[in-house]
Order: structure tokens, then sequence, then C-alpha cells
């Protein structure tokens, strides 16, 4: 094993001095060196280095020297590599910085871009929630727009159902206008022949008592009166039921849409209450007589 060496002389008692290499390394492989203990190995007789010199000493596995070698040569090529080795190394640093330069620009780049994954994921959620909102508020749209469908149907039925309402509201009213009419031209005959029945009393008055009988004069013309009662009833009742249909018809109708004046009824009523009264009067009248 190769070891480097430094030479040692010591002056001995008769004279003269006795060489000795003290250990200094041990050669491990080419490039490797590791330091040793202080050993001191006896050089051979014929060892012609001084004091102080650096030399290579290749020992066998007992110790003994097998050869010497000078050191100096091997140390400028131990240096040399040792230089070109810190060159390397320096090298192998400068590579090893750009690598932590690189790790730490792509450790930056994946912490942007896994903030901008982060980010574009709430974005993707938001949109989501906006699409889940959106599908609501269709729903909603669609619910509406079912309800309306529905509202027109019933407002087109209710809509046909008033416009039958009101074609029967108009064909009693007209009806009832004739049964006014009809009334009214009652009520006219009737004043007319309450007239003449006055006429004809003042007559039957102005005449001879022994010509015709009081009592059978008093008796036609009650007869008469009861006949014209009896159409004013009539025409009154048949007023009477027009009136009720109307009236049942308009309250129909006012469900719907507003009430119906029943103006045109009242005059019709109120003649019919005065005929009633002129007759009355004048079957006091003749009462009297």
């Amino acid at each position: 094993m190769l070891y480097l060496a430094e030479v040692q002389k010591k002056t001995r008692a008769f004279g003269g001095s006795k060489a000795e290499f003290k250990l200094l390394a041990c050669q491990r492989a080419e490039n490797s060196w590791s330091a040793v203990g202080e050993e001191v190995i006896p050089a051979p007789d014929d060892s012609q280095y001084n004091s102080g010199a650096l030399v290579l000493v290749d020992l066998s596995g007992s110790r003994s020297v097998q050869r010497v070698l000078d050191a100096g040569k091997q140390l400028v090529v131990i240096l040399q590599n040792f230089s070109r080795l810190q060159d390397k190394f320096k090298s192998q640093e400068e590579e090893i910085e750009q690598w932590k330069q690189s790790l730490t620009y792509q450790s930056q780049e994946l912490n942007r871009r896994e903030m901008e994954m982060e980010a574009r994921q709430e974005e993707l959620q938001d949109a989501e929630a906006a699409l889940e909102k959106l599908e609501a508020q269709k729903q909603e749209v669609e619910a509406a727009q079912t309800e309306v469908e529905r509202l027109q149907e019933e407002f087109s039925r209710k809509s046909e159902a008033l416009e039958g309402g009101w074609a029967q509201l108009n064909g009693e009213r007209r009806r009832f206008e004739e049964q006014v009419g009809e009334a009214q031209q009652s009520a006219s005959l009737d004043a007319e022949q309450a007239q003449r029945i006055q006429e004809l009393l003042g007559q039957i008055v102005s005449q001879d008592s022994h010509a015709v009988p009081i009592d059978a004069a008093l008796e036609q013309v009650n007869l008469f009166l009861g006949q014209q009662q009896e159409v004013l009833d009539r025409c009154w009742g048949e007023l009477e039921q027009q009136r009720q249909v109307a009236q049942q018809t308009q309250s129909e109708i006012d469900q719907e849409q507003g009430a119906v004046s029943w103006e045109e009824w009242y005059p019709v009523r109120d003649a019919w209450l005065k005929a009633q009264a002129t007759l009355a009067s004048e079957r006091e009248l003749l009462q009297s007589k």
C-alpha cells in the first residue's frame, strides 16, 4: 500500500545518522488519501533523502519497505488532480446552484399554476352555481308561464260565460222593455177607461132614476172595474216574473262585472200603483153614491 511519508534522521550514539519514514497519509484509491496515525517505519540503509523530504513509500503487508519514490512529481499530480477536482466541484456547485434556482423557479411556477387552478376551480364552482340558479329561474318562468296560460284559459272561459250572460240579460231586458211598454199602454188605457166610467156615472146620475135601476148600473160598473183590475194584476204579475228573472241573471253577471241599474222598472211600478189608486178612488166614489 502506498503511503506519503516525511523523512526523519536520528543521530546515532557512535556517530552517523539513521533515516526513518514518518507516515502521514495512506492512498485508499487513485485520488483518495486519508490521514494515518504518527507511525514511523525504518528507512533502508541506502536511503539518500534529506531530513524533511516528502517521499512515497510502498509498504508490504508485513510493513516492510518495498520501494521509495520521490513525492514531488506525485504531489504535483495530486495537486493538479485536486485542482481539477476543485474546479469540477466548483462547476458542480454552480450547476447545483442553477438547479436550485431552476427548482425554485419551477416551484414558484407550480405554485402559480396551482393558484390559477384553484381560481379556475372557484370560477367553475361559481359558474355551476350560476347555472343552477338560472335553471331554477327557468323552472320558475316555466311555472309562471303555465300559470299565465291557465289564467288565460280561465279568463277566456269566463269571458265566454260573461258574453253569454250579457246576451241573456239583453234578451231579458228587451222582453222586459216590451212588457214595460205593454204595461204603460195598459195604464194609459185604464186611465182613459176610468175617465169614461166617470162620464157614464155622470150620465147615470143625471138620468131619471126610474129609467135605469141604480143598483144594476153600479154592479155593471163594478164588474167592468174588476175586469180591468184583473188585466192590471195579470200584467203586473208578468212584469214581476220578468223582473225576477232579470234580477237573477243580473246577480250572476254582477259576480263577474258591475251591477246593472233597474231605473227603467221603477216608472212602470209607479204607473201601476197610480192606476190602482185611481181604481180605488173610483170604487169609493161609486160606493158613496
